[in-house]
């Protein structure tokens, strides 16, 4: 049999028979010298990577020299940094609030690490010598830039959901808040055929913000009633089995409403179904 291309196991034989053989290709090694992944990443030849996941290979060729563990930081729930590294989020104590910490840069804590004595350790050494150390390196590197209150009307952020847009000037949080059948209505409850009542999933009250990051405000805010929304790790910031809805986001932070799609898929299946 004559093939018209060739590949990586296509071999040919001492009496011009051509053949596939068993063995697997060798699989390409992708470049992990810091000077490759420079050059990659400036003439831009990864194309169909997203910028941050590109970004993200190149950390791991910086190794820090130096570690300092159990460090003190605010009575706050640290989350994660923006995507370009400015920020630092974080959620309050009580669940309410945002606060932003902006970060000061490696060379921050210089005046104080100066004061550890050189050695062969990568450490910081538990000690009581070292306790002031411990109990001011966060503050050296981290200044609190705002603190925004999301949650005013009875209801808690979720410490598992929280969103930035790809500009880094907004981030999404969500505010919950339970909500009781005495105080709903039954077509509240069950809005399409496929709500099923469970009572190891309880209805709830979801408000989604979106805040500016530089501004430090809330900017615009939409509220789900009595609904169920699958937001632990990011999963959903959409409707679970039910109803998706779909906004936009304007450049000023806002939301607008663009359509649901659950029973209908838009307005006109359901004046069809009607008629």
């Amino acid at each position: 049999m004559m093939m018209n291309e060739s590949c990586d196991n296509d071999h040919t034989d001492k009496n011009g028979y051509r053949f596939l053989s068993t063995e697997f290709p060798k699989r390409k090694r992708p470049r992990y010298n810091i000077v490759h992944r420079l050059f990659d990443r400036e003439y831009n030849l990864h194309p169909r990577f997203h910028p941050f996941v590109f970004n993200n290979k190149l950390h791991q060729n910086v190794v820090p020299n130096y570690s300092i563990e159990s460090a003190e930081h605010p009575n706050c729930f640290l989350r994660k940094f923006t995507y370009d590294g400015r920020y630092l989020m974080a959620f309050s104590s009580d669940i309410t609030s945002v606060e932003l910490y902006e970060y000061q840069g490696a060379a921050a804590a210089a005046q104080l690490l100066h004061l550890i004595p050189s050695g062969d350790e990568d450490y910081l050494s538990y000690g009581d010598e070292n306790a002031e150390i411990r109990r001011k390196i966060f503050s050296c590197f981290f200044k609190r830039h705002h603190t925004i209150t999301a949650a005013m009307d009875g209801g808690q952020l979720s410490r598992e959901c929280s969103l930035f847009t790809d500009d880094n000037r907004f981030l999404i949080v969500v505010s919950i808040s339970s909500t009781s059948e005495a105080t709903t209505s039954f077509h509240d409850r069950y809005q399409t055929n496929e709500s099923i009542p469970s009572h190891r999933s309880t209805y709830e009250d979801y408000k989604f913000h979106i805040i500016d990051i530089d501004a430090g405000r809330v900017v615009d805010s939409i509220e789900f009633k009595t609904d169920k929304i699958q937001i632990a790790n990011n999963h959903g910031i959409y409707l679970y089995k039910n109803i998706i809805h779909l906004y936009y986001i304007l450049p000023n932070g806002e939301f607008i409403f663009n359509r649901k799609i659950g029973r209908f898929c838009s307005e006109e299946d359901r004046l069809l179904f009607e008629d």
